[in-house]
């Protein structure tokens, strides 16, 4: 695969105000795209009602894979709650990259890659 672009999304969740951003491509293409926490803010007290995720949930507008369901934090199978594929790599031409936290207790920042 010869590097032909890319793109980065800069994300950041608040308690309640999870984070999306697209990147497009502009027509369908090879790629690889990939998510990393790379900030954690506990604003007060972070127990055992806090999490936090970054994932990409959909490629072309179609679900990827679940990575982890069920739980305190996740939702059954097939949910948006759930938490899905970190890194992808496919053809397609639009990437969404998501950033959440849950419980009142902490901030997150993420960045997420894209390669083609």
């Amino acid at each position: 695969m010869a590097i032909d672009g890319g793109g980065r999304a800069t994300l950041l969740a608040n308690p309640g105000v999870p984070m999306t951003i697209t990147l497009d491509m502009r027509q369908p293409r090879l790629f690889v795209a990939q998510i990393a926490i790379n900030m954690l803010d506990p604003l007060v007290n972070y127990d055992r009602d806090n999490a936090v995720a970054a994932d990409i949930p959909l490629v072309d507008d179609q679900r990827t894979p679940s990575s982890f369901i069920g739980g305190d934090h996740w939702g059954e199978s097939g949910a948006d709650s759930n938490v899905f594929r970190g890194s992808f790599v496919g053809t397609g031409q639009k990437v969404t990259f998501r950033v959440r936290v849950m419980g009142p207790d902490e901030s997150a920042g993420a960045e997420g890659m894209l390669v083609f």
